[in-house]
């Protein structure tokens, strides 16, 4: 991972100048001299969209009944 370096210094026997992009293992622990450029992505499983239902049956009671008529 890539860091900047925010203060000139030392670490682990080693000069590092102010502005210096610098590389290390996500693993090394460092001071808070170096300041993460680019920060590791998450990458969230994408939600599946949901099934469409079937429509909404009408409830009982505002169903119409149809009256039938005998002609005969």
């Amino acid at each position: 991972m890539k860091y900047v370096v925010k203060t000139t210094c030392f670490h682990d026997n080693r000069y590092y100048k102010k502005g210096e992009t610098v590389e290390f293992d996500s693993a090394v622990v460092l001071p808070e001299h170096f300041e993460l450029v680019d920060k590791p992505v998450k990458q969230e499983p994408k939600e599946e969209p949901k099934p469409k239902t079937a429509a909404k049956t009408a409830k009982k009671g505002n169903q119409v009944k149809a009256k039938v008529k005998d002609y005969g």
